[in-house]
């Protein structure tokens, strides 16, 4: 059985220069992603998109003395425990593997969108060409060649750390306490057990989780009982006993409307197959 790994970003360490991103591009053969422009700002990218699976965030603020500062963190998937968007998936496209990564399986994956809804730190993304749900795997690829992950393997100011699950725990726990010294708020994060089932990323976090806009208390939505019944493998196969159609239509979320409003959903039921065109 594979060991238990984890990944470890000192905030306090980074310095922004975004080697982990180009990295993690290089690696996944993913291609520029020119979808924010550019506006005088250090941000390069709003949010985590279908071709950028791993982005580095600047957040403005200042310290009590009022003196400014940047709090920068890395953004991507936090291969939970217990991963909400594996328990909401209808196609058992999403798996959590034995060295704590979740991974998604595209040739399974239909692109419902329901991963992106029930997942509390709304990192998975629809890529709307190939229909197909996107985010970081933890180059789970590279774990299992005894490799340390792209991102943490091209860091620069030693702001990722990747290691046993239990190692990176005991780093974080003592990196702490020299980051207090300079930064008093600063705390961890997805470190232990949380309601997500502990994270295999982690931080140590100068502030509070609210400044880098991490909830502070991660819990797992309930899955979709619409998601589970109505899942995208009915799109293809519709029944006879009819319901009204604008019923069908509402509860569908916007991420997953570009598979669902090719067919009028009729009810949810794996017996004989009827296909009704959309309008």
């Amino acid at each position: 059985m594979a060991k238990e790994m984890a990944m470890l970003h000192d905030i306090s360490r980074c310095s922004g220069c975004r080697a982990c991103m180009v990295a993690c591009k290089q690696w996944h053969d993913l291609p520029a992603d020119m979808s924010t422009p550019f506006n005088g700002q250090y941000q390069s990218h709003d949010s985590l998109t279908p071709t950028t699976l791993n982005l580095i965030k600047f957040n403005e603020t200042t310290d009590e003395q009022g003196k400014f500062r940047w709090d920068i963190i890395k953004v991507q998937c936090m291969h939970c425990g217990d991963p909400a968007c594996r328990n909401g998936c209808p196609e058992n496209a999403i798996a959590k593997l034995d060295s704590g990564a979740v991974v998604i399986n595209e040739d399974q994956c239909v692109g419902c969108g329901y991963c992106a809804k029930n997942c509390p730190f709304g990192v998975p993304k629809i890529d709307g060409i190939t229909h197909k749900s996107k985010k970081c795997d933890l180059c789970f690829d590279r774990i299992q060649e005894g490799l340390v992950p792209s991102c943490a393997k091209t860091c620069t100011a030693d702001a990722i750390s990747f290691g046993t699950k239990e190692e990176m725990e005991k780093l974080a726990h003592e990196r702490l306490e020299v980051v207090k010294q300079k930064f008093p708020n600063a705390q961890l994060y997805g470190v232990g057990d949380n309601k997500v089932g502990g994270n295999h990323m982690m931080y140590i976090l100068t502030d509070k989780p609210e400044t880098f806009g991490l909830p502070a208390d991660p819990e797992n939505r309930n899955p979709s009982i619409c998601g589970k019944m109505l899942c995208a493998r009915s799109a293809s196969w519709l029944v006879s006993a009819p319901l009204p159609v604008s019923w069908a239509w509402r509860p569908l979320p916007s991420s997953a409307r570009t598979v669902w409003t090719r067919t009028i959903i009729r009810r949810a039921d794996y017996g004989k197959a009827q296909i009704f065109a959309a309008p």
